[in-house]
């Protein structure tokens, strides 16, 4: 698929801090399984680590930050937010406290 037909979007997420690193390697598997069965593409995915949070959520002071950015065709990313979130709550509700995406420029650069 060509990239003028793509996209990207920019998904970041807040877990607990005492996420495992087998919980983060299922979190990425399913993100990404999501993004490829809509012929999606995983651009990147970071692990910021653990930050002090302004205010407490879910009683937690801290949280692990994870950054993905991936591209979905034009016509697929409303389904792939919702199968996302919906896989958010329904399979990691134990480790995700929040999240947040955000679509990007297609000729925005990827850099941080």
């Amino acid at each position: 698929m060509a990239d003028t037909q793509m996209r990207r979007y920019e998904l970041l997420i807040l877990t607990i801090p005492e996420i495992t690193q087998d919980e983060a390697e299922k979190l990425r598997g399913q993100v990404s399984k999501i993004i490829a069965q809509a012929e999606g593409n995983v651009i990147s995915w970071d692990r910021w680590g653990k930050y002090l949070l302004a205010y407490p959520v879910n009683d937690y002071e801290y949280g692990v930050y994870f950054l993905t950015r991936f591209e979905v065709p034009n016509e697929k990313p409303a389904q792939v937010i919702e199968e996302i979130r919906h896989t958010f709550r329904v399979r990691f509700t134990h480790v995700v406290m929040r999240y947040m995406f955000e679509a990007l420029s297609p000729d925005a650069s990827l850099d941080y």
